[in-house]
């Protein structure tokens, strides 16, 4: 809903940058684990996008209902403010 845009926006944000700076340290935290093995440590580190691929599929999957709820949502309110 657009009152809750914000707050989603803000999560969202919040979720990448903590991903952009924990990203590295997890991953050099499995480099030196590993010996150094960089190949088995980027291997390793892929398996970290699978949960977000997930995710991204099940949003996929409903995405035209969710958009279309919305706007029916959105129309009744402008019909709403209209009168």
């Amino acid at each position: 809903m657009p009152e809750t845009r914000g707050t989603v926006y803000a999560f969202n944000r919040f979720i990448e940058e903590l991903g952009g700076s924990l990203g590295p340290v997890v991953l050099g935290l499995i480099f030196e684990s590993l010996n150094q093995n960089f190949s088995v440590a980027i291997t390793i580190a892929m398996f970290f996008f699978i949960p977000g691929t997930l995710c991204w599929c099940l949003i996929i999957k409903t995405y035209e209902k969710d958009r279309e709820h919305l706007k029916k949502v959105i129309n009744s309110r402008n019909k709403f403010e209209k009168r």
